[in-house]
């Protein structure tokens, strides 16, 4: 018996073949979705059955075009100000003093140059006297416009005023950072309170210190492991505090010296006319073109600073701070011992007396401190500040005085540490 013809052109098995030959082939056309799929049913007899049409389906009612989801770059131009669409915000503008190392010349960064007349002018507007070397500077080749707004501007501060009149390297900085006193108060307050309430705290249990403090409690381990080995004290004293009274009052004092000997010392000076003053010697013109600090911006107009002056600024601060260091502690330390061996005339001896430190070698352990750790760590200090002051501070200036207060803080905490590991390495305390 022939087989019956199927829909779409296959041919359906006859009635004396096997049915699971016929199923399988309904299965195979079934699976592969082809027209007239319903196929031959394959009953109990094996009968072939035609299937039936297949419903035509009605077709779907138009539907409303949906609103397209912003894209997460076009969200996040957005948020920038960019304005959507996949656009990407403007860049910021570099201000005057942020000049970077290109693109430096006359006029560079929108900056102008006052001749004599216009600068005598000025001041004479403003109500204020023109310094000698601001005129010599506007006689020469011009006064840059910027200083001397900063000079004008500095006058409405009675504080910083004087200073600047009666000290010209403290005048010169202010007129780069006006926020150069809030930054040499800032570090001396920070390194005054953290070394009294280290050295008053060292005796009474939880780590000694600033340790032991709530704001810096170490969490003790959990167990099983065992226990890790005690903490060193950030401080030896505590209480011997007031036996040692003597000590404390060098340490603050030269502390506090040398505080704004390092805010000073990398801190920026303005530069008055189109180019630093010309040097007097080989030696003070390769000294003139390494910056202030390693990340110093250059001066718009004037010749920017390479790689590898500033590269040569880490070893010239290290001499820089290693002499501050030598000088500032052996004047300390002399003074503290010629205090102890006063009191000790006048009260006699003590159980608790001890042997005073040893002039010369505490001085070259303070000059070797402020050579490596605090040229290093003062370096990056500075880099932070100038990052918070190119962006965030930009558009809240507030937010260039609490980073000041953050960075100098942490900064003065881990300084303390290393000064007592070396303390203890060279053997003074």
């Amino acid at each position: 018996m022939r087989a019956a013809a199927r829909p779409g052109g296959a041919r359906a098995p006859a009635v004396g073949r096997a049915p699971k030959r016929a199923t399988a082939r309904v299965a195979r056309v079934g699976d592969g979705g082809a027209k007239g799929a319903g196929g031959m049913g394959g009953g109990a007899a094996g009968a072939p059955t035609r299937a039936a049409p297949w419903p035509t389906p009605a077709p779907l009612p138009p539907q409303p075009p949906r609103p397209s989801l912003p894209t997460p770059r076009a969200s996040a131009d957005a948020l920038l100000g960019g304005g959507g669409g996949g656009s990407t915000p403007p860049p910021l503008k570099p201000t005057g003093g942020d000049g970077g190392d290109a693109g430096a010349g006359d006029g560079a960064a929108g900056e102008s140059f006052l001749d004599a007349a216009a600068a005598a002018a000025i001041a004479a507007a403003a109500g204020v006297t023109l310094p000698a070397d601001f005129a010599a500077a506007a006689a020469s080749g011009g006064l840059r416009a910027s200083v001397l707004d900063a000079f004008v501007a500095l006058q409405s501060r009675p504080l910083a005023a004087r200073l600047a009149a009666a000290l010209p390297f403290v005048r010169d900085r202010l007129l780069r950072d006006p926020r150069y006193l809030f930054v040499v108060g800032a570090e001396v307050a920070i390194d005054s309170g953290c070394a009294t309430v280290a050295e008053v705290g060292a005796g009474r249990g939880g780590g000694g210190g600033l340790v032991g403090l709530p704001l810096f409690r170490v969490p003790a381990p959990r167990p099983p492991p065992p226990p890790p080995p005690p903490r060193p004290q950030v401080r030896k004293r505590g209480d011997d505090f007031w036996s040692e009274f003597e000590f404390y009052l060098s340490d603050l004092v030269v502390g506090c010296v040398l505080d704004v000997v390092l805010v000073t010392l990398m801190a920026p000076t303005a530069v008055l006319g189109r180019a630093k003053p010309a040097a007097t010697s080989k030696l003070a013109a390769a000294l003139a073109r390494v910056p202030a600090a390693v990340l110093e911006p250059s001066v718009p107009g004037a010749a920017p600073y390479r790689l590898p002056a500033r590269a040569a600024c880490l070893g010239v601060k290290f001499l820089e701070y290693s002499l501050a260091g030598t000088v500032c502690g052996v004047v300390g330390q002399a003074a503290a011992n010629g205090l102890v061996a006063v009191k000790r005339s006048m009260a006699g001896p003590s159980p608790h007396d001890l042997t005073p430190p040893p002039v010369l070698l505490t001085g070259l352990t303070w000059g070797l401190f402020m050579g490596v750790s605090s040229n290093v760590r003062y370096q990056i200090v500075y880099g932070l500040e100038r990052g918070v002051d190119a962006t965030v501070a930009r558009k809240f200036p507030a937010a260039a005085y609490a980073a000041t207060l953050a960075f100098r803080f942490v900064n003065n905490v881990i300084g303390g540490e290393n000064f007592i590991d070396m303390a203890r390495w060279a053997g003074i305390q």
